[in-house]
């Protein structure tokens, strides 16, 4: 994703040091802690409510904000803010479909999602782009069976934690690594 990527390092929850953060950052996340943030999502999920997802992704303002604030290279800073539009289109989509996605991987593992309910998160927290970056997974019990639900880059505003990334059944896919071609030397 652009705003990941523009913003520099990767998102598996360590700090520039490798170890796992969870202190504030330079402007503290309010009106959401993680637990709570996870149970909304959650809760949203389970009631397969697309347009509370998506009033729960990051706004314009917010993303420019945390961009402006951001560790990456004034270069990168402009192109991703000229972008922002675009990619909130993007989340849109990716929200909607890693919904309908997480609801048919449910039902293909034997959920019936009306007797799901939320049992807890736990998150990764990433300081070291100049912002919070979150990793969340969550917790629901289903027909007795525990089922994790992954959401990614989840960004800390002073408006509290905003999607911007994916939502998986389970653990995130491995990215497809696109094969290069390549052209013997004569």
């Amino acid at each position: 994703m652009l705003f990941s990527a523009s913003c520099g390092g990767d998102n598996t929850g360590k700090d520039s040091t490798g170890s796992v953060e969870n202190s504030a950052a330079k402007e503290p996340v309010v009106a959401n802690d993680p637990g709570k943030f996870g149970k909304t999502v959650s809760d949203l999920i389970i009631a397969n409510n697309y347009q509370g997802l998506a009033d729960l992704i990051i706004l314009h303002d917010e993303m420019e904000k945390a961009i402006s604030g951001s560790t990456a290279p004034k270069e990168g800073k402009e192109f991703a803010i000229g972008r922002i539009d675009d990619e909130i289109k993007v989340m849109q989509t990716d929200t909607k479909s890693g919904l309908d996605n997480i609801r048919l991987e449910g039902i293909a593992a034997g959920i019936v999602w009306e007797n799901c309910t939320f049992k807890e998160a736990t998150p990764s927290i990433d300081n070291s782009r100049g912002f919070q970056m979150m990793t969340l997974k969550c917790v629901l019990t289903c027909n007795g069976q525990d089922h994790t639900i992954t959401i990614t880059d989840i960004v800390g505003t002073a408006n509290g934690w905003k999607l911007s990334g994916r939502l998986y059944f389970g653990d995130p896919k491995p990215a497809k690594v696109q094969p290069q071609s390549f052209t013997p030397h004569r």
